[in-house]
């Protein structure tokens, strides 16, 4: 590059929209003057790039202790200011000469995935009268869409004492309802422990909490471990749970995991059909853990002993119920990229005397076992256990709807055999039970096409019908 040297290379213009959760990925190789640097910034107006008043703003910060992506800047506070003052004010960006080769650099665009025009500049600064280093090279630029599901374990109790771990409680409580509702692919598992004092859901069933207490060499409460990991230095998790879920969800997964058919019972189980498995790397050490979690518990429920609901938490959610076969898990043999699993036929009966709302949701992971890392997660549509009502049953089997093709790519068919006296309402959800889509098929119609090319890749809910008419089917979306 040449002496102070201020340029930029430019993209073309994005529709972020049409992804569910965004990120920008792309190859670099950094060997620029330490006062030089290279920032990335975004632009959402409509001026030219020509324009001095286009508006652009530095994408991600740097933090050697905690930075907002993976190979996001190295360096703050250049001289040169990459991007200029106003929209790199802290001179943020990647610079020095110690890269020996390429690397892979990532971001999250949440704050930006509703925008439908999109512009990224690579910004050159330098104040370097005689530069001699090669520059900054970029490769394989792309926006891409997430598909990690990552997964928040947590240690915890109803039955708390110390102001500390009471304050604690509740919040790591809240903060899991937030994230788990906030449409940030987080799936959430507490693990009600007696470590102090007894716990009524520990009392429950205390083997598989106790066996995942011992596998993670857990002592006190609360303690949360993202993905298999928590953090080392001890923070309470308010303060590192975004930074480190945003950056978990860059990371892309080793494993597909599909549930297939799962549902209730006439006995008044929970049973999962199939559970597929699909390698895009290498994995070892491996084994597959389920769990069935309760869900939407009252404080206020007359089956629990208010003497020991201490945290003041009056909703209790994602409360681990039963481990299949158990909290060992079953062990998966070594996987190449390509390769699948299929494993059949679990289920589990609730006893009667531990049902506090009946709102179930099953969560499947793939963990190694030996390093702790989980690899993928997923999670049912919620379902309730009853003797009278299969959650995918379809009472009258002239009424039967049929999906093709599935799975599906650009489109879905989805035909019935009936006319009806009302239009029916079609809903498609995500495994995190977000609304992705909505349809209305009219009365007199016998097929509805819907378009899938704007959904990522993945299994979803289609539910027709509303109340006690809904029907649900299970769709796969493959691009």
């Amino acid at each position: 590059y040449r002496p102070d040297e201020n340029s930029a290379l430019y993209s073309p213009v994005y529709d972020l929209t049409k992804y569910k959760r965004p990120a920008v990925t792309f190859d670099d190789f950094t060997h620029i003057a330490n006062s030089d640097g290279v920032v990335l910034q975004y632009s959402l107006d409509n001026k030219n790039i020509a324009d001095t008043t286009k508006v652009w703003v530095t994408l991600g910060k740097y933090d050697p202790i905690q930075s907002s992506g993976i190979g996001w800047y190295n360096s703050l506070t250049l001289p040169s200011v990459p991007g200029g003052l106003s929209g790199n004010p802290a001179a943020y960006a990647w610079s020095g000469t110690l890269q020996t080769k390429w690397t892979q650099s990532k971001h999250a665009l949440d704050n930006i995935s509703a925008s439908t025009r999109v512009v990224f500049r690579f910004a050159l600064g330098s104040v370097t009268t005689n530069p001699i280093t090669d520059g900054f090279a970029i490769d394989n630029f792309r926006i891409i869409e997430r598909d990690r599901i990552t997964l928040v374990e947590n240690f915890t109790s109803t039955n708390v004492h110390k102001p500390h771990e009471i304050d604690q409680v509740k919040k790591v409580a809240d903060k899991l309802t937030a994230l788990v509702q906030g449409g940030n692919s987080v799936v959430a598992l507490n693990y009600h422990v007696d470590y102090n004092s007894k716990d009524q859901f520990n009392s429950d069933a205390p083997a598989d909490p106790s066996s995942r207490a011992l596998f993670y060499s857990s002592t006190k409460i609360p303690l949360a471990y993202v993905d298999g990991y928590t953090d080392p230095t001890g923070r309470d998790f308010d303060a590192w749970a975004d930074n480190d879920i945003q950056l978990r969800s860059l990371d892309a997964p080793k494993l597909v995991l599909n549930m297939f058919n799962v549902h209730n019972t006439d006995s008044g189980s929970v049973k999962i059909d199939r559970v597929d498995i699909s390698a895009n790397a290498n994995v070892t050490d491996a084994v597959l853990f389920i769990a069935i979690t309760e869900n939407d518990i009252d404080a206020s429920n007359p089956k629990l002993d208010p003497k020991f609901l201490l945290s003041g938490e009056t909703k209790f959610n994602y409360v681990l119920k039963k481990m299949l076969p158990s909290a060992a898990g079953t062990s998966l043999k070594d996987m190449s990229p390509g390769s699948s699993i299929s494993l059949k036929n679990f289920s589990w009966a609730p006893d009667p005397n531990h049902i506090y709302n009946n709102h179930y949701t099953v969560i499947v992971f793939v963990q190694n076992i030996k390093t702790k890392e989980i690899y993928q997660t997923q999670m049912s549509a919620p379902l309730s256990v009853s003797n009278n009502n299969k959650v995918t049953a379809v009472a009258d089997e002239s009424k039967v709807l049929t999906l093709f093709p599935n799975p599906s790519n650009r489109e879905v068919n989805l035909i019935r055999r009936w006319t009806a006296e009302n239009d029916m309402p079609i809903r498609i959800v995500d495994q995190m039970g977000v609304l992705v889509l909505e349809e209305v098929m009219k009365k007199e119609a016998l097929e509805i096409r819907i378009s899938t090319e704007l959904l990522a890749s993945g299994v979803y809910i289609v539910q027709t019908g509303e109340g006690s008419s809904a029907k649900y089917t299970k769709l796969v979306v493959v691009h």
